[in-house]
């Protein structure tokens, strides 16, 4: 977590796997984090990561919450009530395709 109260930053390390036997290039990543159903961040990566045929590449993604998203995950951690309730909605750029991705965010 970076950023300040008003302007909260958290970055994410995520592992991206290649399963194919050619070597592809993530062009870019751009979505929105919900927690519970509510929409609490946006995520934008427009770096380029090349992914070796078969590999992993780990890399870190900025999301950007919203006020009352930031506000809504500290009472959850505040409370020890957060639950892994995280999904994804948005694309995901393979060598110039873009990938429509809708799902839960596992840790």
């Amino acid at each position: 977590i970076k950023g300040s109260f008003f302007q909260p930053e958290i970055f994410c390390t995520v592992s991206i796997i290649n399963p194919s036997s050619f070597t592809v290039t993530i062009d870019g990543i751009k979505g929105d984090i919900f927690y519970q159903q509510q929409y609490i961040a946006n995520v934008e990566s427009l770096q380029a990561i090349p992914i070796t045929a078969n590999g992993t590449v780990t890399t870190e993604i900025k999301i950007i919450p919203t006020v009352s998203g930031t506000l809504n995950i500290i009472q959850q951690f505040i409370s020890r009530s957060i639950a892994n309730e995280f999904f994804f909605k948005g694309h995901v750029w393979v060598t110039g395709i873009p990938i429509s991705i809708n799902q839960k965010i596992s840790s």
